[in-house]
C-alpha cells in the first residue's frame, strides 16, 4: 500500500504563485512560504500523489538520483506533517505520469531541494482578527436571530 497525503483544507488557505506557494494556518496564525521544488511537491500533494510517485516523477524530470530526491522529499513531508499542514491518507488515488509533472514544473529548470519557511511575525494579529468569510450582504452584518 502506498501512502499519499492530502492538504488540511479546513485548517489552512494557500495560493500557488509562479515560483512558490504561500500558506496561512488559521489555527496557529503562522504563515509559510514553500520554495524551490517544494512548490512542485505541494502540487503533487494536491493531486494526492504517493511518496513513491513524487520521487519517481521528480527524479525523472530533473534527471537526479532517486535516493537524493527521496531524502529531500521525505524530510520536507516530515516538516509539513509536523506543522500539521498535510495529513496521510491510506492510498494514492491517482496514477501520474511525467506529462503531469511537466505542466507543474514548466518554470523550474534546476533542481533545488524543497524549503519550508515558517513565519510567526503576524501570528498575534491573525489570531485576534481572523480572515472572515464575506456573504453577499457584505461584512460586517449582524446575524438574523
Amino acid at each position: 500500500m502506498k501512502t499519499a497525503y492530502k492538504i488540511r483544507q479546513t485548517k489552512i488557505i494557500y495560493e500557488i504563485l509562479q515560483t512558490d506557494v504561500v500558506l496561512i494556518d488559521f489555527d496557529t496564525g503562522d504563515y509559510y512560504n514553500l520554495v524551490h521544488v517544494a512548490k512542485q511537491i505541494w502540487q503533487l500533494i494536491e493531486k494526492q500523489a504517493s511518496l513513491e510517485q513524487m520521487v519517481e516523477l521528480l527524479a525523472q524530470h530533473y534527471q537526479r538520483e532517486q535516493a537524493t530526491i527521496s531524502d529531500d522529499i521525505k524530510h520536507f513531508i516530515q516538516q509539513l506533517l509536523e506543522n500539521q499542514l498535510i495529513e496521510p491518507i491510506i492510498e494514492a488515488k491517482n496514477t501520474l505520469t511525467l506529462s503531469d509533472i511537466t505542466e507543474i514544473t514548466s518554470h523550474d529548470q534546476h533542481y533545488i531541494p524543497p524549503q519550508l519557511q515558517k513565519y510567526s511575525d503576524v501570528q498575534d494579529l491573525l489570531l485576534i482578527d481572523p480572515i472572515h468569510t464575506v456573504s453577499e450582504a457584505g461584512w460586517p452584518e449582524k446575524a438574523v436571530e
